[in-house]
């Protein structure tokens, strides 16, 4: 079942629209391969693969709390690999801002840290002696997500 509202995104440079449905906060009320993001204005958004660079140019994929989609990219410079970090939005594409005793790299001081994600098939961990562990430890994994892990230290 599809939204019969819609939000529009406008593009300040070229002065053109786009037209988003509206979303109920559940799940059916976006057409497949899309997720609901029900914030302030509940939005239908392109679902996604934190692993895959697959969001639309200007886009990024965010974790929204239960699934991710893509949301427009905050203002640059985001922040790399163990950089600190405040805000969910603020890391480089496939890493998560996490808390600080996430790698051993990460300065303990900070709010938190950009680590890495990683596919639980084949487990590469940039930090020392991280692992890669599921994204989804008490909740079953959205379809097509079941392999999404991320680098923490054990």
């Amino acid at each position: 079942m599809t939204s019969a509202s819609t939000a529009t995104t406008f593009d300040p440079l070229s002065h053109k629209g786009t037209c988003i449905p509206l979303c109920t906060g559940d799940e059916s009320a976006c057409p497949l391969g899309q997720v609901c993001k029900n914030a302030a204005l509940p939005l239908c958004l392109d679902a996604c693969d934190p692993l895959l660079d697959a969001c639309p140019a200007g886009d990024t994929c965010l974790w929204l709390g239960y699934e991710f989609g893509c949301w427009p990219a905050s203002d640059p410079p985001k922040r790399g690999l163990f950089e600190v970090c405040e805000y969910f939005d603020q890391c480089e594409d496939g890493l998560l801002c996490s808390g600080p005793e996430s790698a051993a790299e990460c300065d303990k001081d900070g709010a938190g840290c950009c680590i890495s994600f990683c596919d639980l098939d084949d487990p590469v961990c940039p930090g020392v002696g991280q692992a890669c562990k599921t994204f989804y430890p008490d909740t079953p994994p959205p379809p097509g997500l079941e392999h999404l892990g991320v680098c923490f230290l054990p």
